[in-house]
C-alpha cells in the first residue's frame, strides 16, 4: 500500500478538487446529469480515501498522513482560505473547495487519535486566532466594526471539532491516557476551546439580516454539529 500511496493520493485528489462538471459534460450532455456524477464520483474519491487509512500499518502513519497534510496543493489551500482577502467566499467553486478541503481533513482526523492530533497540530491554532477574538464580533454585531467573518476557517474549524468528538466517542476508554499524554488533541483543543465557544457564540448572534447572511448560514449552521 505504501509504496502506491502517492499515485493513490494523487488521483484521488484530482476527483476530489479538480474534476469539474465541465468535463464530465463532455461525455454526459445534459449539465444536470455532470453535476450528478460529479458529486458521485467525488463521494466514491473521499470512501477511497477513508479505506485506504485503514490500511497504513502504524510505521508508515507518518509517511502517509505528511503526504496529504503538508501536500502544496493542501497547503495553498488553507493559506487561500485564511488571507485576509478571501474572507468571504465569493463563489459556488470556493464553496465546493472548502467542502471539499473538510472533507479531506475530517476523514484524516477521525481515523485515528494520532491522527486527530496531527491534524490539529498543522492548523487549528492558526485557524481559530484569525477568525480574531468574540470581541471583534460583539462589536460587529453593535454596529461599530467592519471585519468580515472568515467562514472558511470557521468551517474548517467545526468540521476538526467535529472529529475531535468522533474520536473522543471511540477512544472513551482511553480518554485518561489521552488527556495526561505530553501532545495530544485533547491537550491543543483545550487551549483553544474558550476562544472557540465565545466565538460561535459571537457569530450566532449576528443580524441574519446581514449582507453576510448567506454564507453565515451555510457555516455557523454547522456549530450545531457539535450539540448532537
Amino acid at each position: 500500500m505504501v509504496r502506491h500511496a502517492s499515485a493513490v493520493w494523487l488521483k484521488l485528489k484530482e476527483v476530489i478538487f479538480s474534476l469539474s462538471p465541465e468535463q464530465l459534460l463532455l461525455t454526459t450532455g445534459s449539465p444536470k446529469d455532470a453535476e450528478k456524477n460529479k458529486n458521485q464520483m467525488v463521494s466514491e474519491a473521499l470512501n477511497c480515501l477513508k479505506t485506504a487509512i485503514t490500511y497504513i500499518d502504524s510505521p508508515d502513519k507518518d509517511l502517509f498522513i505528511n503526504l496529504i497534510l503538508l501536500d502544496e496543493d493542501i497547503v495553498n489551500k488553507i493559506h487561500s482560505i485564511s488571507s485576509a482577502e478571501k474572507s468571504l467566499l465569493s463563489s459556488l467553486e470556493d464553496l465546493a473547495q472548502v467542502h471539499a478541503l473538510g472533507s479531506v481533513i475530517s476523514i484524516l482526523a477521525e481515523s485515528s487519535t494520532y491522527f486527530c492530533t496531527r491534524v490539529l497540530q498543522e492548523h487549528l491554532t492558526h485557524l481559530v486566532d484569525i477568525l480574531g477574538t468574540s470581541t471583534d464580533y460583539e462589536s460587529q454585531c453593535n454596529g461599530s466594526s467592519s471585519a468580515a467573518i472568515n467562514y472558511g476557517a470557521l468551517y474548517l474549524c467545526v468540521q476538526m471539532l467535529t472529529s475531535c468528538r468522533e474520536v473522543a466517542l471511540v477512544s472513551y476508554a482511553e480518554c485518561s491516557s489521552i488527556k495526561l499524554a505530553k501532545e495530544s488533541w485533547w491537550l491543543i483543543l483545550e487551549k483553544k476551546l474558550d476562544q472557540l465557544i465565545h466565538l460561535l457564540g459571537s457569530f450566532l448572534t449576528l443580524d441574519s439580516q446581514s449582507e453576510q447572511s448567506m454564507f453565515r448560514q451555510e457555516y455557523v449552521a454547522c456549530a450545531g454539529m457539535l450539540m448532537s
